[in-house]
């Protein structure tokens, strides 16, 4: 089975210091930085990149400076920083590129077939956190019937328990049965 993996917008966002670092020059410079990208510039990040001054966490791009990025994609590229197309981060919509990177949380699956993702945090209510975990599970509910190659599958067919836990304290399984799949 090829791992599970993709990128969420939960309904109650679980906020995240992301430090971005944007590649572009004049008018979209100004839109970046405006934006709440950390860090914006072309050939003077290359310099600091390539002494390894790395301090950010995600790269975009605009089209038009993306040439200046390739000259640090030997670096960028292993970390897994490199901006891409496919990804999204190589584009002209910055502002909107900015936002899904700062809101979106990113899940896959171990070797056992595990996905962990965040759902809530201290403050959130159990509403809140039954939003997003109904989320997530639909989620991945839906891309397990979806598997490229493979026909299609009854729905809950690879989701067979679902554990909830805090960072230093003990998980508790949640009965599939309280969940309607949609």
């Amino acid at each position: 089975m090829p791992p599970i993996r993709g990128t969420l917008i939960l309904p109650c966002a679980v906020p995240k210091n992301v430090r971005i670092l944007c590649f572009a020059d004049g008018p979209a410079a100004q839109e970046a930085k405006a934006a709440g990208a950390d860090i914006v510039g072309t050939t003077e990040l290359v310099d600091q990149i390539t002494r390894g001054e790395l301090q950010f966490d995600m790269v975009i791009s605009t089209p038009e400076a993306f040439p200046v990025v390739t000259r640090v994609a030997k670096i960028l590229g292993p970390k897994g920083l490199m901006p891409n197309a496919k990804k999204g981060t190589v584009t002209s919509d910055i502002q909107g590129t900015i936002d899904v990177l700062k809101n979106s949380i990113r899940y896959t699956s171990g070797r056992g077939g595990d996905v962990n993702v965040i759902v809530g945090r201290i403050g959130y209510s159990p509403e809140q956190v039954e939003k997003n975990l109904r989320f997530v599970l639909n989620e991945v509910v839906n891309w397990t019937s979806q598997i490229p190659g493979k026909k299609k599958v009854k729905k809950n067919k690879f989701v067979h328990k679902v554990w909830v836990g805090a960072t230093f304290a003990p998980a508790l399984p949640l009965r599939l049965t309280q969940f309607q799949w949609q």
